[in-house]
Parts: structure tokens; sequence; C-alpha cells
């Protein structure tokens, strides 16, 4: 549908905004693409031009607690057509067809949108990155991270902080982001940069995970170093389970680093696989 979207997109000139689930799906340097909707994690200018919008398509996307940003997404189910697998739905009524009637709607005469009050493209907001003697803060971190990525990067990022801060983190090639971001499985990136070189061997993971979920499958470094791969990967180190801490905090948020890392530091790490 990539294809399907993006030239229905130019052909009305309608901007296109992702979700967790969908980062990437097209391309986020088009001048159309304006980044990720999810709720209040969303860019707040993104978050306000998608829930003032007067109509919204939403085209393959399931309405998870995920790309809904933990509930906290406002739209208006009255001003949005649903177009997925499993059908259609608008007005609150659904319909059995699916997918198939995008492919129809991309072929009738439609007017050319008015972006002029759309917020500015996701290439547009990106700033080059100045190596300046500033405090380091997760934006910050985050801008740095992006000045490692291009097109023959994959982009994967594990449940929590690491996604939330890879959303604005812009990839210079359709299909170059993954994240476990519909079941939330801690732990999913580094076992899953291994699947992307032994597919895709010309491409280079770069993987950011927190503490917590390295410390759960960050020993299959050694199964990427065995079959002669390259990833890169950026460990947060928050010394817990930090997204998990609002919602119900105590000792079994902290990571016991005796499980693994009591006597090797973090940064040590990757002389020692």
């Amino acid at each position: 549908m990539e294809k399907q979207v993006v030239d229905f997109a130019k052909k009305t000139n309608i901007p296109i905004v992702s979700t967790f689930l969908g980062k990437s799906a097209v391309s986020e340097t088009d001048p159309l693409y304006l980044g990720i909707y999810a709720g209040i994690v969303a860019d707040k200018t993104v978050r306000r031009y998608v829930e003032s919008s007067d109509f919204i398509i939403l085209v393959g996307m399931f309405l998870t607690d995920i790309d809904l940003g933990s509930n906290t997404a406002n739209l208006d189910p009255s001003k949005m057509l649903t177009i997925n697998s499993e059908g259609s739905t608008i007005n609150n009524q659904s319909f059995p067809v699916g997918l198939e009637l995008f492919s129809e709607i991309t072929k009738s005469q439609l007017s050319q949108h008015d972006r002029s009050c759309a917020p500015p493209s996701l290439k547009a907001r990106t700033a080059p990155f100045e190596e300046k003697e500033q405090k380091i803060t997760a934006k910050r971190l985050f801008e740095a991270i992006g000045t490692f990525v291009d097109k023959d990067t994959v982009l994967i990022a594990d449940i929590g902080d690491a996604v939330c801060g890879c959303l604005e983190v812009l990839t210079h090639a359709p299909r170059r982001f993954l994240s476990p971001s519909f079941y939330s499985s801690l732990g999913f990136s580094v076992p899953a940069s291994i699947g992307v070189q032994a597919k895709h061997p010309e491409l280079r993971p770069l993987v950011v995970v927190g503490d917590g979920g390295f410390q759960m499958t960050g020993v299959e470094i050694s199964t990427a170093i065995r079959n002669h791969m390259n990833p890169i990967v950026i460990v947060l180190n928050n010394s817990g389970f930090g997204t998990e801490r609002p919602m119900m905090d105590g000792a079994f948020n902290d990571v016991a680093s005796g499980i693994f890392m009591n006597f090797l530091e973090y940064s040590m790490a990757a002389k020692v696989f």
C-alpha cells in the first residue's frame, strides 16, 4: 500500500502522518510526511494538526492502545474513515470492504488540499546536530543518534523510552524501522538486529535499547559476532524499568545489576564481546 498512499497524498496534497506501528512504512524524507501521531507522545504541532483536522483517512491502521498514545489520542470517530485488512469503518458503521476500498478512492477525481496550515515536514524539522558544549538531554541524545542513520541503516528501537525517543529520528528509506510496538515485547531489539542482517546483510542495524531490555537478551550480541554481523547497540541506562515506574513504582522496577553487569560497565561491554 506504500505506493498507493504516497500517490494519493501527492495527487491531493494531503499530508501523511504515521503511527508507532506505521513508522517508515512510507519515506520519511517525503515533503508530505509530517511525522508520528501517538496522542500525547507525538510532536505538539503534529498532534494539534491531526486532532483539529476536518477528516482523517486511516489506512492499514488498527486502533491499538500504543498507537493511540495509551489512550491519550483525541480523535473524533465521526471524522474518520478507517480502512484495514478487516474492513472499513465510517460514522461508527462497519463494512466488509477493506484495503481495496482505498484503491478505489485513489482513482477518484479529488481536489487539491490546502496545506498552508500544516506544520513543516519531519525532514524540514530535523535540524543538523551541532556538537556544542551543552548538557546531555534526551532530546539531544536522539538528535545525535540521528546523525548515524542513513539509507543503509535499519533503526531498531526496543519498547519504552527507546521507541518514544526514536519516533522523531528520521529514517532515509521506507521499511528502515523496527519496534515491538504492538505487543510491547521488552528485549526485542538485539535479536531483531540478527534477523535484519541475516535477511539483508547489506544493511546495518542500529539498536536503541534500555538497560532492562538489554539484560533480557543482550547476550545475543555473541550470536551476531559468531555470524559475522556488526550491529551497533546503544544502551540507555537508567538503572531500571523506567517506563513502568509511573504506573506502579517499587523495588521490582530496579534492574538487579548483579544478574549480568555487576562486574561490567555497559561502556565496556563492547570490549568484552
